[in-house]
């Protein structure tokens, strides 16, 4: 689940083309415009079933409640918190898909770099570490090693010898 805080008047991408606008933060609601192609299944999730969001044109004026869950197509919206300026929410979307604010879009162009709505950021790659492999001891070396666990085993160290 990624956690996101967004004030009135800031806006999340969803993909390429699903947009959610925060309008207005009240006590333990937010009134929000969700913009979706045709045919995009929005809908509000009680905890029991999924109540359709009739739209027209694509365009969504709604409140949500305070941990009620709004599905976007494949993204699932959760209000977490409200304060007087800002509410964070969850969300949860298939991996593939980008979730962005529109704000870093909006920078990243600035910079002309074109990221957003036409292509998927570059992501730094996941570096993985490898232990070094342990080469094998030869029987000295064992044999060593054997001794001296023992000597600790029994509490002897090389100075009390």
């Amino acid at each position: 689940m990624l956690i996101l805080t967004r004030q009135p008047r800031e806006s999340l991408v969803f993909g390429d083309d699903m947009f959610m606008h925060v309008k207005e933060i009240l006590r333990e609601r937010i009134r929000v415009q969700i913009d979706v192609p045709k045919g995009t299944n929005v809908a509000r999730h009680n905890g029991v079933r999924e109540i359709p969001i009739n739209s027209q044109d694509g365009e969504i004026h709604t409140s949500i409640d305070l941990h009620e869950d709004i599905v976007i197509g494949p993204v699932n919206l959760c209000v977490l918190r409200t304060t007087k300026s800002q509410v964070r929410l969850g969300i949860t979307a298939p991996e593939n898909m980008k979730v962005m604010r529109t704000e870093v879009i909006e920078r990243e162009r600035a910079k002309g770099k074109e990221i957003g709505a036409s292509r998927i950021p570059d992501r730094k790659p996941k570096v993985s570490y490898k232990k070094p492999k342990r080469r094998a001891l030869t029987p000295e070396q064992q044999e060593e090693r054997e001794q001296q666990a023992l000597l600790e085993r029994y509490g002897f160290t090389e100075r009390q010898q």
